[in-house]
């Protein structure tokens, strides 16, 4: 038996650091809810905008993205993703409420993360043995998981000590060091021969279990921003303080599952794992409506459990439904259906959860998830993917 060949290679590991330090940056927004409720006493409505506007851009950008790489270099977007982002984090030092000014800046962070991770994602895909692909997306968003922990649990003490606009500004230094790693990436040509046919959009979305691959997508980011967004100013509501103690449960539990667990991703148990883990993430989902001080971090240990193993596969899954040529376009379809259900999602349930309180709006997101999963597993295609390894 040939070996499986290696997975940390050079260019695989200067794509981590880059993601390293944008992913610290970007995850010390993850907090941006506790301020808005905590500075200037936003309702679950004011969120649910100011954090929707994050996905808004996702929607015309990420689709966008996606056919640039396939038709061209990929660096370049990675390097002006990250620069965009300096910028519209250090933006937030002069905000001064809520209005215009911070919806025009979350939609900024929406254009440099559709640029940096649809790129990023597709870098790996590049270089990648086809046999450790599942895992090398695993492992990548493991570098995104890490600082999903570790930016909220330096944020928020930083927050209490020094308030809010030094971390802002911290931020934006440290996005000026993905800017500078970002230099350091190389990527395999992947200028198409001449006559190399290159799938449109309209040709990837007619093949068969895209449309509802992301459609389920869609469905998980709904899902995603309820919890990531909502559960801070329920749990606020609930005497919780400690915010950043959802988000350490989380992260570990996520990045354990994908540096540990990696290989069931492509393991010949994929189609088990991704439904069992599908029912564990609308479980938790739905348990987030009956929070309490004693299941606030085992809330977020299992829903990082299932969110770790999970989105990988359904990622895993997408990308092995199509070509060389559209892994750019298939990667941005995907993330930004994702993006887009997030950016949705908080804003419409952002007005349900104003109205009628929050634990109904984790019910709702939950149920989604259940029905995501039964979309999944009608289509004789996408199950037929899902289990063959």
């Amino acid at each position: 038996m040939n070996p499986r060949p290696p997975l940390f290679t050079s260019k695989f590991i200067a794509l981590l650091l880059t993601q390293l330090c944008f992913g610290y940056a970007f995850s010390s927004f993850f907090l941006l809810p506790k301020y808005l409720a905590t500075e200037y006493h936003a309702n679950a409505q004011d969120i649910g905008n100011v954090m929707g506007a994050f996905g808004l851009s996702s929607v015309f950008l990420v689709p966008l993205v996606g056919h640039w790489i396939d038709r061209g270099k990929r660096r370049q977007y990675l390097i002006w993703g990250c620069v965009v982002f300096v910028f519209a984090s250090a933006g937030f030092y002069f905000v001064d409420g809520i209005g215009w000014p911070i919806i025009f800046l979350r939609i900024l962070q929406g254009v440099a993360f559709s640029l940096t991770f649809v790129t990023a994602n597709t870098l790996i895909v590049d270089h990648a043995a086809p046999e450790r692909l599942g895992q090398a997306v695993g492992v990548f968003g493991a570098a995104m998981l890490s600082m999903n922990a570790i930016g909220p649990a330096i944020t928020e003490p930083f927050a209490a000590a020094y308030g809010w606009k030094p971390v802002f500004m911290f931020s934006s230094i440290v996005a000026m060091g993905a800017v500078a790693l970002s230099l350091r990436v190389s990527e395999r040509p992947t200028l198409p021969a001449p006559g190399t046919h290159i799938p449109e959009f309209a040709e990837v979305l007619r093949q068969t279990g895209i449309l509802r691959i992301s459609s389920v997508g869609f469905i998980g980011g709904v899902a995603f921003g309820c919890m990531m967004t909502f559960q801070q100013p329920f749990a606020l509501e609930l005497g919780i303080e400690s915010i950043s103690r959802f988000f350490l449960a989380y992260a570990a539990a996520a990045l354990f599952v994908r540096l540990f667990l990696g290989s069931w991703v492509d393991g010949e148990r994929r189609f088990l794992v991704m439904t069992v883990s599908a029912l564990v993430y609308s479980f938790a989902v739905f348990w987030m409506s009956q929070l309490a001080r004693w299941n606030f971090e085992i809330i977020g240990l299992v829903f990082g459990l299932a969110h770790g193993l999970l989105f990988p596969i359904l990622i895993t899954i997408a990308l092995e439904q199509v070509g060389e040529h559209a892994r750019g376009k298939m990667t941005g379809l995907f993330h930004g259906s994702f993006n887009f259900g997030m950016s949705a999602g908080v804003a419409v349930l952002g007005i349900v959860a104003r109205r009628h309180g929050y634990p109904i709006i984790f019910v709702i997101s939950g149920a989604l998830v259940a029905g995501a999963l039964l979309l999944l597993l009608s289509s004789k295609p996408l199950r037929d993917a899902a289990a063959r390894r």
